[in-house]
């Protein structure tokens, strides 16, 4: 289905629309904790730090079913992770009971999530991961382009839900939503989005995909 999320700094809204894809079926919220305290913690070497580590865990997690998206309501936000400290943060919130991850382009660890994902022992079919594409990539060939380097970078064949992380007023939503649905069609990922959209933008999005009767 296309999923359609609005960033509200550390949580997001979603609703589903594009009814060639799915049907409207709702709205639901997923909350996104930065992964610097799980850093801090892993990072240390302290007995005292390691207990607290393995005392962390994530049990009876909540999910999000949105027209056969099953996304975890608690993700690890990515955002200032870098490095060594972004791959450990990564594995360890996977191995507490995690699993959803949210990474960017914007936020230039792509290759360390991947690693970090990797690394935890956690069947890759068991971890929702979510990233996003910037704006500067919104040109329907520049999207499908940066996918394909965001996959090259997590070392994944597709990913679950690429969003589009900002506004582009300098191109026309209706081809940056086109990319999107390409990017889908291809296989690149399972369900497409927005983020940090206003009300507004999201109805004109609706308004487009329920308008949407050509081809890709």
């Amino acid at each position: 289905g296309i999923i359609y999320v609005q960033g509200t700094g550390t949580a997001y809204t979603a609703i589903t629309a594009w009814p060639q894809y799915c049907d409207l079926i709702g709205v639901g919220a997923c909350a996104f904790g930065n992964g610097a305290g799980i850093a801090r913690i892993t990072g240390s070497t302290s007995a005292a730090a390691t207990g607290a580590a393995r005392g962390l865990r994530i049990s009876n997690m909540q999910f999000i079913e949105s027209h056969h998206a099953k996304i975890p309501i608690i993700g690890l936000g990515t955002w200032e992770l870098h490095d060594r400290i972004c791959t450990r943060a990564v594995q360890q919130a996977l191995r507490l009971g995690y699993r959803h991850i949210d990474t960017a382009q914007a936020y230039d660890n792509e290759r360390e999530v991947g690693e970090g994902i990797r690394s935890s022992g956690i069947r890759r079919e068991d971890v929702f991961v979510t990233t996003k594409v910037w704006t500067t990539h919104f040109a329907p060939n520049d999207l499908l382009r940066s996918t394909k380097d965001s996959l090259h970078k997590l070392r994944m064949s597709e990913v679950d839900l690429l969003l589009l992380h900002w506004p582009n007023k300098h191109v026309p939503l209706s081809e940056t939503l086109g990319g999107l649905a390409r990017a889908k069609e291809f296989g690149l990922t399972q369900h497409v989005g927005v983020s940090n959209f206003t009300v507004a933008l999201l109805e004109e999005a609706a308004n487009i995909g329920h308008d949407w009767t050509g081809g890709f």
